[in-house]
């Protein structure tokens, strides 16, 4: 998860052979595998994960609209400690 690989918005719609019901859709590469992330939202707002797999032969994230890492901020709820783990906003 503290990767900054691709996040996509899921769209079943666009894939028609999918039974899974998600709203984001994580790719990230684990020991050298491509593996799935799919994160759904429930009626309080809040996210859950909906499923967790390795890549097999489809590609989940064909004609999923795709989104751009800006800025990423890790916050340690016990301690409200934050780490910035990627930031393209900021000046250099």
């Amino acid at each position: 998860m503290d990767s900054n690989d691709i996040i996509f918005n899921y769209d079943k719609r666009n894939d028609p052979s999918s039974r899974i019901e998600a709203a984001y859709l994580l790719k990230n590469e684990i020991d050298g595998d491509i593996n799935y992330f799919f994160i759904d939202r429930n009626k309080d707002d809040k996210f859950f994960g909906r499923s967790f797999f390795p890549k097999t032969q489809k590609d989940f994230t064909l004609a999923q609209q795709k989104w751009t890492l800006l800025y990423k901020e890790k916050i340690y709820v016990k301690t409200g400690a934050k780490i910035i783990q990627y930031d393209k906003l900021s000046p250099k």
